[in-house]
């Protein structure tokens, strides 16, 4: 029963494997910098908007 369920185990995982593509295949070293980049300043402009709309208060304890 063990070596059913582990043998299982074994080729879902090899199915996932298979179905993403390795990391070195999405991306060299310059497309690598601009996905960070953008990131990076896609992140820093949701912050910004996001500040606008929150406001903090003070807790009356």
């Amino acid at each position: 029963m063990q070596d059913r369920h582990y043998s299982v185990l074994i080729e879902m995982y090899d199915m996932v494997y298979n179905i993403f593509p390795e990391f070195d295949q999405l991306f060299d070293e310059e497309t690598f910098y601009l996905a960070a980049c953008g990131i990076t300043i896609i992140s820093v402009a949701i912050c910004f908007i996001l500040s606008r709309f929150i406001h903090l208060r003070e807790a009356n304890i």
